[in-house]
């Protein structure tokens, strides 16, 4: 018993001393941006250390409670130390913790666009951060997000009446809309999440080592723009240019494709009045990310 105690006690300050010395990747965004792709490309990449998109637990609870104020910051980094290091020790064996812990560098990648509200509490935990910040134009984000399944039970409900995820809304954070929250429809609802999470990113990652890539130079059907894209990309993460043939594979790959059941093929499918709020409710981070207008 007490030679078991001393292992794991020995296995735990190994785990720590690995995450303390992890180089840290995070793929931020809205959602709907292509991050579950980003799990399966640097998973290609990076074959030896632990890359994931939204792992358990996905930090969204952990996130809703920040932008309330129900839990101090050192509460939140020190629930994502307990969350991350046990995902990062079950990862590598007890050879590589020991090598990493005393001889190489590790790394750590998430994908994960829940975390916008905590990326300070994040990376307080690692060695150093690189962030990759991905946005998407509204007008083909709405429709990912109008046709989004959260939950896998067939319903396309992301911000709606029986979405199971109590989602942040302008009330918590106190904002005055021209028009009541309960009385914007959902894709008005999700124009105002749009606006309001790409203004966490935008601002919270000013003075922090990041690169900002669209989602439609990443998934250009323009070989050229696309390659100009994964080269930044690659540049800025210091990786290696992958083969041709294995670059086209991966940039082939679908993932995450949303089940369209109830849906909209394209914002041109809404009502006038409709598509005039979504300009006004997206018109702040339109305008400074370099988007048109909606209409």
């Amino acid at each position: 018993m007490i030679r078991k105690k001393i292992k794991q006690s020995f296995r735990n300050f190994l785990v720590t001393r690995v995450v303390r010395r992890t180089n840290l990747i995070l793929i931020v965004s809205s959602g709907r941006t292509g991050t579950k792709f980003f799990e399966f490309f640097f998973k290609n990449v990076f074959e030896k250390y632990p890359v994931y998109h939204e792992p358990k637990p996905d930090l969204f609870d952990l996130s809703f409670q920040k932008i309330l104020a129900e839990v101090s910051d050192e509460g939140i980094k020190r629930a994502i130390f307990s969350y991350r290091s046990k995902l990062i020790g079950n990862f590598y064996s007890n050879k590589d913790l020991v090598k990493y812990a005393f001889f190489k560098k590790p790394l750590y990648v998430e994908s994960n666009p829940f975390i916008y509200p905590v990326l300070e509490e994040f990376s307080s935990n690692f060695r150093s951060t690189k962030y990759l910040f991905i946005t998407r134009d509204f007008k083909t984000f709405c429709v990912s997000a109008y046709n989004k399944d959260p939950q896998g039970d067939g319903k396309n409900d992301f911000y709606g009446i029986s979405d199971r995820r109590k989602r942040i809304t302008a009330k918590d954070l106190g904002e005055k809309l021209p028009w009541e929250w309960k009385n914007l429809n959902r894709i008005e609802k999700i124009a105002w999440y749009w606006n309001m999470s790409n203004r966490h990113l935008y601002y919270g990652l000013k003075n922090k080592d990041y690169i900002h890539l669209n989602f439609e130079d990443i998934f250009n059907k323009d070989k050229n723009v696309q390659n100009e894209a994964i080269t930044r990309l690659s540049s800025f993460f210091g990786i290696k240019i992958l083969e041709p043939n294995s670059l086209s594979t991966i940039m082939r790959t679908k993932i995450n494709k949303s089940k369209q059941i109830s849906k909209i093929n394209s914002i041109n499918d809404l009502d006038s009045k409709t598509q005039d709020r979504i300009d006004f409710l997206t018109k702040e981070m339109r305008e400074i990310l370099g988007y048109r207008p909606i209409k």
